[in-house]
């Protein structure tokens, strides 16, 4: 008799706890989607993006988004989505959490040829917060946190196989991202003059790929005169400072632990050989070294230039994340515990946020900062003639027909239209004697006054006194220094 050869045991994608790790991480990332932020009122910002998705026409729709200074893929794609779901707040957040959710799933089907990277990738992408602050929101940011997902991973592959066909791939998504915002062209532009200086003669054999950025550069063209003007005249965010600079690390990933574990991890592991992280392979290098480029300039832009947020800075989540995981990767090697300490740190994070959603729901931006509220509350005190100032150089410069779509969204969506009047701000005059001067001559019996003290250029903030003295009830919604002040008249006073 002679012994049959025992065929190998099937090999299992992944070990029993890995998976069971998997499992627990999807679920915890699903439930902070769920709970973080998905029934906050729809926030100011949002009320753009249902304006514009609620537009009768495609030609309306891009007039719209030839006045916005976002950029038109997201806006597009949401339009098309109302015209199926329609324009509820859920309808509107929906594509969100779609794109959120595709984000980490796309990095675990094509992330990485290292299972284990990937898996890290993964996981920490589905657990990362600011990821999460996006997929609940009516904005592009959920979208954009996809499309750089796509791009880190076709970034990636072209370092290691330049070829045509990946080159278009990846220069298209490049494209979408810059036409989803407009910031992004930072970091597509650093990946480029990586790619040069890594593969230099390969890179200038794939130039036909940059002509997918002709589209790109047209509607740029068309909206830079837009963009320029509110630049320079419609500033809306305060300067960095140095310690913002310093804070960095932390405010990327939401967490002072998180943040500053990773800066003493990669230079305790730069520093100790043993850790080998200077063999992590060069397409990781190159992917996670754009991103950190990126996160640099754009922080050194923001203290030179008012044109910066921390939202914006999660196009460079996915890039960061594939360099920590595969710089934890090859630590695991020589400490192979340390990949499920990470994932456990970026864990009870998530699992904190998760708590503080369920325990304290509005400690959360669009509380502070939403028409919603205010809209109902004036709907409850009768107001149909609605005024609306913004105190701030932004508002100054929007065109009045525009806001007053965006103010009327809310009671649209109730089902009881207003009539929107937009206070002027001459300069010189304060925005005080402005509303007194609407409420004497009785122009309006209702009014939303908005203004934030860190914004630049900010005249005043809402003061009720000029209001409750001329007999009007007013609630004031926000925090100390985003005050959204609104106001009633008295019900004999409505009524003339």
């Amino acid at each position: 008799m002679h012994a049959l050869p025992l065929a190998p045991p099937r090999r299992l994608p992944l070990p029993a706890p890995s998976l069971a790790a998997v499992v627990g991480v999807v679920v915890l990332a699903l439930a902070a989607r769920s709970l973080s932020g998905w029934t906050a009122p729809f926030g100011f910002d949002e009320t753009f993006s249902g304006v514009i998705a609620s537009q009768p026409t495609a030609a309306r729709m891009i007039d719209w988004c030839l006045n916005e200074i976002g950029g038109p893929v997201y806006y597009a794609l949401l339009w098309c989505w109302a015209q199926v779901f329609g324009t509820s707040v859920a309808a509107l957040r929906a594509p969100s959490l779609i794109f959120s959710v595709a984000a980490p799933m796309a990095v675990l089907r094509w992330g990485h040829p290292d299972h284990k990277v990937r898996l890290l990738w993964a996981a920490l992408l589905a657990l990362w917060l600011p990821a999460m602050e996006g997929a609940t929101s009516a904005r592009c940011y959920a979208l954009l946190l996809l499309e750089t997902t796509g791009q880190a991973i076709l970034f990636r592959r072209l370092i290691d196989r330049p070829d045509r066909p990946l080159a278009f791939a990846w220069v298209g998504l490049s494209g979408l991202a810059v036409l989803t915002h407009y910031q992004s062209a930072i970091l597509a532009g650093i990946q480029g003059l990586i790619l040069l200086a890594i593969r230099p003669r390969e890179s200038l054999r794939l130039w036909p790929a940059l002509l997918l950025l002709v589209p790109v550069a047209g509607w740029m063209s068309i909206h830079l005169p837009l963009l320029a003007r509110f630049a320079t005249q419609g500033v809306w965010y305060p300067l960095l400072r140095w310690g913002d600079g310093l804070m960095a690390p932390a405010t990327f990933f939401a967490s002072p632990l998180i943040g500053f574990g990773a800066v003493l991890g990669l230079v305790l592991g730069i520093a100790e050989p043993r850790y080998r992280l200077r063999q992590v392979a060069r397409p990781d290098v190159a992917v996670a070294l754009s991103g950190i480029a990126a996160l640099v300039l754009l922080v050194t832009l923001g203290m030179w230039r008012q044109s910066f947020a921390w939202r914006y800075t999660v196009m460079l989540g996915p890039a960061i994340l594939l360099g920590m995981a595969a710089a934890v990767r090859q630590a695991g090697r020589s400490a192979a515990l340390l990949p499920a300490v990470v994932v456990a740190v970026f864990a009870s994070a998530t699992a904190g946020r998760v708590t503080r959603q369920m325990t304290a729901p509005s400690d959360e931006v669009r509380y502070a900062l939403n028409l919603q509220e205010p809209s109902e509350w004036l709907d409850a005190h009768g107001a149909t003639r609605v005024g609306f100032l913004w105190d701030s150089p932004t508002g100054r410069i929007s065109e009045t027909s525009r806001i007053q779509e965006v103010i009327g969204f809310g009671p649209r969506q109730l089902g009881r239209p207003v009539a929107v009047r937009v206070i002027p701000q001459p300069i010189g005059i304060p925005s005080s004697a402005m509303v007194a001067q609407a409420v004497d001559h009785r122009q309006i019996n209702g009014l939303i006054w908005f203004a934030d003290g860190t914004v630049p250029g900010t005249v005043m903030m809402p003061d009720a006194a000029v209001l409750v003295r001329r007999r009007w009830h007013c609630h004031k919604f926000g925090v100390d220094h985003l005050s959204v002040l609104t106001c009633a008249a008295a019900p004999e006073r409505a009524r003339k």
